[in-house]
């Protein structure tokens, strides 16, 4: 692990590793989870041979804030998800030997991610450490020194880079993309959620690159991870619709203005249990047009 201590971040070290089934589901499944782990800042490198495969964290220090409160329950829980993406046989054969140590004020939290029987556990410890405070940040007379040079800087090249066609089409498409966030562009729909909870998009926070969806609950959205049962009335769709909300994860399918997929994101809403609203982040595509999100089992 790296040698400086910075306050506010978290090292990754060892290895998940397993056995791929036949046929190709599960592995898009796996690439797709790697996706959404990189929204939160934790980078896996993904290695195949034969049909085994292994994840190899990247051995640099991220921020904490992207992971949660604390970041190794929210690492066990994307483990948990991890392993249910496979089958018995293979969920069985899944190893881990992956470790953190999250840097605080004068300590070092140490975790190691196991995984035995398909079951994840973690064990952590707290130890004295020589941390570092993280960097000062610019003062705002500094960041506006700076922002003035760019902002000179970019009047000029774009003086010059104008005088081509080629680049004054992708500069229309461009300015197009920055363009601010329209709510009502944007259709969302919950699909088999409908039932627990609504969600909106809030404007002011939202942009062009993430969204911010705001959750409500409903009654029956369940309450305690112990709660899987679902009524015995309800239909398969809401049942699975329901294991899900237990788990504390659901996925959103995004699409473009012309109803072409683009790419799944993984919502976090395990804290909507404790709370009647949550506010979520939800990371678009770049170089496209998100124009609807829809939430699928």
């Amino acid at each position: 692990m790296n040698d400086e201590k910075i306050e506010g971040t978290i090292v990754f070290d060892g290895l998940l590793q397993g056995r791929l089934p036949n046929g190709k589901e599960v592995e898009a499944r796996l690439r797709e989870w790697i996706q959404f782990v990189e929204k939160l800042g934790l980078r896996f490198n993904f290695e195949t041979r034969d049909s085994n495969f292994s994840l190899l964290p990247e051995n640099r220090a991220i921020p904490v804030a992207g992971l949660g409160d604390p970041p190794e329950e929210a690492v066990a829980q994307a483990i948990r998800q991890l392993a249910d993406l496979f089958p018995p046989p293979e969920k069985m054969r899944l190893f881990s030997t992956l470790r953190s140590s999250e840097f605080r004020a004068g300590e070092e939290v140490q975790t190691v991610y196991s995984i035995a029987e398909g079951q994840t556990r973690l064990q952590s410890r707290t130890v004295d450490a020589e941390t570092t405070p993280p960097p000062v940040p610019l003062s705002r007379r500094e960041q506006i020194k700076l922002a003035a040079i760019g902002v000179g800087l970019a009047v000029a090249f774009l003086g010059v880079a104008l005088l081509f066609p080629g680049v004054r089409a992708m500069f229309g498409q461009v300015a197009d993309m920055v363009k601010p966030l329209d709510v009502n562009e944007l259709k969302l729909d919950v699909g088999p959620y409908s039932s627990y909870f609504t969600c909106t998009v809030d404007e002011k926070q939202s942009d062009r690159s993430a969204l911010v969806l705001q959750f409500v609950r409903k009654e029956s959205f369940p309450r305690d991870a112990a709660e899987e049962s679902a009524p015995a009335d309800a239909s398969l769709v809401s049942r699975l619709a329901r294991e899900n909300l237990v788990r504390g994860y659901i996925r959103a399918e995004l699409f473009d203005t012309d109803g072409k997929y683009l790419t799944t994101q993984q919502v976090r809403l395990s804290d909507l249990r404790a709370r009647e609203k949550l506010d979520v982040k939800v990371p678009l595509p770049e170089k496209v047009r998100t124009a609807k999100v829809a939430f699928v089992l």
